[in-house]
């Protein structure tokens, strides 16, 4: 004898339904109910209905009919999530800030002396490894900010974050590799912010930036990786209003102090000794900048002044009388 049907299949009661696909743009297996239940709650916030109309449904409906219901609106739901990742958010990007806080302070530590100096010397060296690491990851993030970003970065204090490191690297002695790899990643961060009007403004008013901008124009081969990024930051700024031309003019004064030395000294040293011709190049630009947008004809003379005492101008001429020879003895 055969055996029996099952009671369901006997009686020809109708399957369950099936689930829903996902909302739209997402691909996969269907969400799990507590993610759907979030998702669910997050659409009815968007659409700005009162908390007790929001309660009511998420107690009533059933679990396909919120899906159906997330998948009839999964544009409202996109459209919320890409506006989300065009603002500064303190969980994912203020962590961020965070880490490179937390990488900052371990390179400080590590200060032993005797049998635990080895073991301090690589706990810095591998401090510096993780906050060069880290500024990257904020440069990659600089490069695709908006506007609504850049004002957040701003108002968590990230610039001055970049500027106190770059600033602990630049006066490290002895200053070593890992010292000049994390200023070059704090140099991409600030080029990069002063992409546009609102980020040079901050890096112009921000309390130590262009210090550490005219730090980098010391004419020492270990800083030779960085001279060019900071020369073109300090020409834009120099550009850009005439506060902002001297604000670059009293941050480099203070240089030629710490250095002991005449105002633009700096810029003689650098066409002479500088091994790149780009770096020559834009350091008579910015000497040029400097004088061209003196808003008042005896300023302009003063400054021109300056440059000849410093014999800049004397200098540019031998390098390019120099490269000229150079070129005609190669000259086929």
């Amino acid at each position: 004898m055969a055996a029996p049907e099952p009671a369901a299949e006997a009686e020809g009661a109708p399957a369950p339904p099936p689930r829903p696909p996902p909302p739209v743009g997402e691909a996969g297996p269907a969400p799990s109910d507590a993610a759907v239940e979030a998702m669910f709650a997050k659409l009815l916030q968007l659409q700005l209905l009162p908390g007790d109309a929001q309660q009511r449904l998420i107690a009533t409906l059933s679990i396909d009919k919120k899906q159906q219901m997330i998948s009839m609106h999964g544009a409202l739901l996109a459209d919320d999530a890409a506006a989300s990742k065009s603002r500064f958010t303190a969980g994912e990007d203020g962590a961020l800030l965070q880490l490179i806080r937390d990488a900052d302070a371990a390179c400080a530590e590590g200060g032993a002396s005797g049998a635990g100096a080895l073991g301090g010397a690589l706990s810095v060296r591998g401090a510096l490894f993780q906050l060069t690491q880290r500024l990257g990851e904020l440069h990659t993030r600089l490069k695709t900010a908006n506007r609504e970003w850049l004002r957040g970065f701003l108002d968590h204090g990230g610039l001055e974050l970049v500027s106190a490191v770059a600033r602990k690297r630049l006066i490290r002695d002895p200053f070593l590799k890992p010292d000049l790899a994390a200023v070059e990643a704090a140099l991409r961060c600030f080029k990069t912010i002063c992409n546009n009007a609102d980020g040079l403004a901050a890096v112009v008013s921000a309390r130590g930036a262009l210090d550490v901008l005219a730090a980098c124009c010391e004419p020492t081969a270990a800083l030779a990786s960085v001279h060019g990024e900071a020369l073109d930051i300090l020409c834009v700024a120099v550009w850009a209003s005439d506060g902002a031309r001297s604000a670059v003019l009293r941050s480099l004064t203070r240089l030629s102090h710490q250095r002991l030395e005449a105002p633009f000294a700096f810029a003689r040293a650098l066409v002479k000794r500088s091994k790149s011709v780009p770096v020559k190049a834009k350091t008579m630009a910015l000497c040029n900048q400097i004088i061209m947008k003196a808003p008042e004809l005896e300023e302009r003379c003063a400054w021109r002044n300056c440059l000849l005492a410093a014999g800049v101008p004397s200098a540019a001429l031998e390098e390019a009388a120099k490269a000229e020879r150079l070129y005609e003895a190669y000259d086929p």
